[in-house]
């Protein structure tokens, strides 16, 4: 069966995309032709020369009204519900594509033809009829609260310290800063455990948490469930879901189905408004590196969404 469609289903690159179609304007001109009349004894003759053209002035519109046109028209589609969680996608849908036509804080006073306002609406309905076509066969799934940590934890004396002692593989390790938890463990050195240590560190990071599969907190795929490496609190409020994966398997097919899964989640909480700001990143082994610990360096590598 579908899956009620859902706007969160559209990606913000895919608007900014459609939207990059309309970054300039479609100028009108007038046909000029001069007429010369001659007369031969009783005949009169009208010749036809051409002239260059003259542009024609077009009706301008402010990008506040554009930007309520392009709403109007994601919402003509009967399948996009009046509802608040699409109210919400529509408006990042709307933004999205404004910037891939040029809007931006410095050009938000800027006017657009009447051409380029008629095309920009059309290509916003054919943007949603498009996905709505494109919908795939799915389950319905559902947002579940849960509560994490699951406490208590009992530490043994003996535990590794995350600063002072070598990786090993699925070990508990003691010592961190802004873990939730007093311990964590990992399955591999150049990913989930450079990722602990980088979050660890960064000022910007509030606390982190290792999410461990087969535990409570996952998301649902259409083949089974997956379990990202990290959540993590930002300085700005939004939550992170963390995945780390080695260069050789991060195109995997398993791994960009769960890939794909997490971000359209991320964006169906972010629309739907009632639990914060959630958004995802995927790190490979290049990534992490290129990061040189800094947080704010991983988000410039990844660029997530």
């Amino acid at each position: 069966m579908y899956a009620a469609f859902s706007l969160s289903d559209i990606a913000d690159g895919d608007a900014e995309a459609a939207g990059a179609r309309f970054i300039t304007e479609v100028p009108t001109f007038l046909v000029r032709d001069a007429l010369v009349a001659s007369r031969d004894g009783g005949e009169v003759t009208i010749e036809v020369t051409p002239q260059a053209h003259a542009e024609a002035q077009q009706a301008l519109t402010g990008i506040d009204t554009i930007r309520d046109d392009l709403a109007a028209a994601i919402f003509r589609h009967p399948g996009v519900v009046q509802e608040r969680a699409e109210k919400n996608a529509a408006r990042r849908l709307v933004k999205a594509f404004l910037k891939g036509a040029g809007v931006t804080t410095q050009t938000e006073t800027a006017e657009w033809g009447e051409i380029r306002r008629q095309q920009a609406v059309a290509g916003m309905e054919t943007m949603i009829k498009d996905a709505y076509a494109g919908r795939k066969t799915q389950m319905k799934y559902e947002l579940v609260p849960i509560t994490l940590p699951v406490e208590p934890v009992l530490v043994d004396p003996h535990t590794r310290d995350a600063y002072n002692d070598s990786f090993v593989k699925h070990l508990q390790f003691v010592g961190w800063q802004h873990n939730v938890m007093p311990v964590a463990s990992f399955d591999a050195g150049t990913t989930e455990w450079a990722l602990a240590h980088l979050l660890d560190r960064d000022p910007t990071v509030v606390w982190w948490l290792r999410v461990y599969t087969n535990g409570p907190a996952y998301i649902p795929t259409i083949d089974g469930s997956y379990f990202p490496d990290f959540i993590a609190v930002d300085t700005d409020g939004t939550y992170w879901l963390i995945e780390g994966k080695s260069d050789k398997n991060a195109n995997d097919a398993d791994v960009l189905r769960k890939r794909a899964a997490a971000e359209q989640w991320a964006r169906s909480v972010r629309d739907d408004g009632q639990f914060g700001t959630w958004r995802y990143i995927f790190a490979t082994e290049t990534h992490i590196r290129h990061a040189a610990g800094s947080w704010a360096g991983l988000l410039v590598v990844t660029n997530p969404e």
